[in-house]
């Protein structure tokens, strides 16, 4: 190695290193903290599109700690969504940061975006199963892997857990209605 590329790295690091300790003497709210704790270009993602302000504090936090402070859980989780992901989709991470970013500032608004009871509603009207969401089929005809959900262990996609949703207790197991086809239905 050249004695200016040694340079070079040495004032770099020095750079860095001067640039931390400066980080880690100022006066941050919990908030900044998280941000410079974290990789700063993963944690801003996750929060790109909200206004830092005192109103979004909160909801700017929650992101935060949902996001990188129990990392077992979201582990877990992100291994569960990987495998529901198409495998040729090489946008995937962009698409589930945005859409997290919409639902996110859609639930600051004072949204409820936990809705099972409508995702049900709009899988029967299509003629979708409840356990793979494919339409064309019901639950008792789905010819795929029988869901275990990850919240109650009941026998239905996650997505439409009631449960884990807080929503009014209700089973999403098959039920007579299920069995049949919209067309035997309107018959």
């Amino acid at each position: 190695m050249s004695a200016t590329v040694v340079l070079s790295a040495r004032l770099a690091e020095e750079k860095l290193e001067a640039f931390l300790k400066e980080v880690q003497e100022m006066d941050l709210t919990l908030l900044e903290q998280m941000l410079t704790e974290k990789k700063p270009g993963d944690a801003l993602l996750a929060v790109r599109g909200y206004d830092i302000t005192s109103e979004n504090y909160d909801v700017i936090r929650k992101v935060l700690i949902e996001k990188f402070g129990q990392s077992h859980i979201i582990k877990k989780s992100l291994y569960n969504e990987s495998y529901s992901v198409k495998k040729n989709d090489r946008q995937w991470k962009i698409t589930v940061e945005a859409t997290e970013r919409v639902l996110r500032q859609l639930e600051a608004m004072g949204e409820n975006l936990e809705q099972s009871k409508r995702r049900i509603q709009r899988l029967k009207e299509n003629n979708a199963c409840l356990n793979c969401l494919q339409p064309g089929h019901t639950t008792i005809n789905c010819k795929t892997r029988k869901h275990v959900c990850f919240y109650c262990k009941g026998h239905h996609n996650t997505t439409l857990c009631c449960t884990k949703h807080n929503d009014q207790a209700q089973s999403v197991e098959p039920i007579e209605e299920d069995r049949k086809t919209t067309k035997e239905l309107i018959q």
